[in-house]
């Protein structure tokens, strides 16, 4: 039981890891796509080769999620963080 939660709790890390790298490489394709001036500049085999990348980090998160979904026996969502600062009025 202790093995099986350590394995589910590394899935969820590498998930949120991966949802990151994701993230910043959407961030970054979209923001030289948006620029006209930086798309010019960018080697187009460059630009696919990190869109497939993308593709290829959403295809193993999904792998991960459903190896995760059938360890844990429930769907994985993402961990909110809530700010608990706020003050009630």
């Amino acid at each position: 039981e202790i093995e099986k939660n350590g394995k589910i709790a590394t899935l969820e890390m590498q998930i949120e890891a991966l949802e990151e790298i994701i993230e910043s490489k959407n961030q970054r394709i979209s923001m030289v796509t948006e620029d006209e001036s930086l798309a010019e500049l960018v080697d187009k085999k460059k630009m696919k080769d990190m869109q497939r990348e993308v593709k290829d980090l959403e295809k193993k998160k999904m792998k991960m999620e459903k190896l995760y979904e059938k360890m844990s026996g429930k769907k994985y969502t993402k961990k909110e963080v809530v700010d608990e600062t706020q003050t009630e009025e």
